[in-house]
């Protein structure tokens, strides 16, 4: 393959849906206020792909991508003291917790985007000797045992006119009061057993709790510059160094955590409101192709031409109503 149609290939390629022009390499900033690539704002680095930064008059006109923000994540610690347990009960609160950024990294907007939000929800039943033990339970704590066990020989002797399966029952449920009935016996298959039947229960669906989202999203890089080349390698080390854990000092019996993403769809200078929002995110997988169109070509100094990378992040907080109505929540689509 000739230089030319080398350099026509990583055209097509180098903006993962961006226009040629936007992604043109470059070595010098741009006119008017853009921020060079990687300088150092409020004490943290700055990186892009494509490497032309977008000037201010690109900003305003609403141009789309996507924000990656690497914070240092400071916990509060916990005691024993029942203030401290009482905190560990609350919802945890991204606005709440100590943050120190660390980085920021501009990318195209990727393709395939996509969001999910999903709760834990299960079915769950229970029967009438379930219903008739929680009684027998509530008894035993309050210590009227002898008279919440005859109320339990009664709803049995409700349950069933069949002498034998009553029998069973009987048997069964005597032998769960006194203690001395072992192995994995329930009364369901003592029915089935006597009588080849089984008992009704109420079947409902219930709440059984918040779920964390996972996002995962596609990157092509192919630079078409030194400069811009650089640049991507310096990318994926930072998002491969911040997602490392951390040796806690010298003696190395802790490893601290790695740090975490703020991710943003920004149009323009502002958050973009027609997309979701994010909470802060873990980086959990990382996965490179350096042979992205299939083969292994790079250029004269090994820059591969094409490298694809794949990012799993996931949020450290669930999402709650509340939030909705608040913060990064209120604007456009929320979470």
């Amino acid at each position: 393959m000739s230089h030319t149609d080398l350099h026509a290939k990583t055209e097509v390629l180098a903006s993962s849906g961006q226009s040629s022009s936007s992604v043109k390499a470059t070595t010098k900033s741009s006119a008017g206020n853009a921020i060079s690539s990687g300088a150092k704002k409020s004490g943290s680095s700055i990186f892009r792909y494509p490497y032309k930064p977008y000037t201010e008059d690109e900003k305003q006109n609403g141009r789309d991508y996507l924000r990656i923000q690497i914070k240092e994540l400071e916990y509060g610690g916990f005691n024993s003291s029942n203030q401290s347990a009482q905190k560990l009960l609350n919802p945890p609160s991204q606005s709440k917790s100590k943050q120190s950024l660390k980085a920021t990294i501009y990318l195209p907007m990727p393709q395939n985007l996509q969001d999910s939000n999903s709760l834990g929800w299960g079915d769950d039943r229970i029967g009438p000797l379930g219903a008739a033990a929680y009684g027998l339970g509530e008894g035993v704590i309050s210590g009227e045992i002898e008279n919440t066990y005859k109320a339990l020989e009664n709803a049995v002797r409700d349950l069933t006119k069949d002498d034998s399966a009553r029998s069973a029952l009987l048997s069964y449920v005597t032998g769960m009061a006194s203690g001395g009935v072992g192995g994995n016996i329930s009364p369901q298959s003592v029915v089935t057993r006597s009588t080849g039947q089984i008992l009704q229960t109420n079947l409902e669906l219930l709440f059984q709790g918040v779920s964390l989202r996972t996002f995962s999203f596609p990157f092509n890089f192919a630079p078409r510059s030194q400069e811009e080349a650089e640049e991507v390698k310096k990318i994926i080390r930072v998002f491969k160094k911040h997602m490392s854990a951390k040796k806690s000092g010298q003696e190395n019996l802790f490893i601290k955590s790695p740090d975490v993403f703020q991710l943003t769809f920004m149009k323009g200078t502002q958050q973009h409101e027609y997309l979701n929002c994010f909470k802060l995110c873990a980086l959990t997988d990382m996965s490179l192709n350096y042979t992205g169109s299939g083969t292994y070509m790079t250029y004269e100094k090994g820059q591969p031409v094409h490298t694809t990378m794949n990012l799993t992040f996931k949020e450290l907080f669930p999402v709650y109503a509340e939030e909705y109505e608040e913060g990064l929540g209120e604007k456009g689509l929320g979470y």
